[in-house]
């Protein structure tokens, strides 16, 4: 299940996600299906407009074989560096979830 409380988790996703290729939206939402992610347009849109504006994103325009028009978004140099810091603190925040569940009489 998503942590719906914690502020900036699909944020994260997301640029976890279009690091990897650039992506349409259809192709993102599917993506998060594949895992077990479940998110709307009405999620993904103003995420997609404010990491865009934040430069965080670029979206370029590709025609499609049937003469429609795509939206890909790639992440830029700003995005990438905002990834390595989201990764850090999921690492430490992941690290810190671990020490908590183990048993005290561990680490002894």
């Amino acid at each position: 299940m998503l942590p719906k409380n914690i502020k900036g988790f699909f944020e994260f996703l997301l640029l976890t996600t279009i690091a990897t290729e650039p992506m349409y939206s259809k192709e993102i939402i599917e993506r998060f299906n594949q895992v077990g992610i479940s998110i709307t347009p009405g999620t993904l849109y103003p995420i997609l407009n404010r990491l865009k504006k934040e430069k965080m994103l670029e979206a370029s325009t590709q025609e499609t074989d049937f003469g429609g028009v795509r939206k890909y978004y790639s992440i830029t140099k700003i995005g990438n560096k905002r990834l390595e810091n989201l990764n850090t603190q999921w690492n430490e925040l992941s690290q810190q979830v671990h020490k908590l569940r183990r048993k005290p009489y561990l680490d002894r």
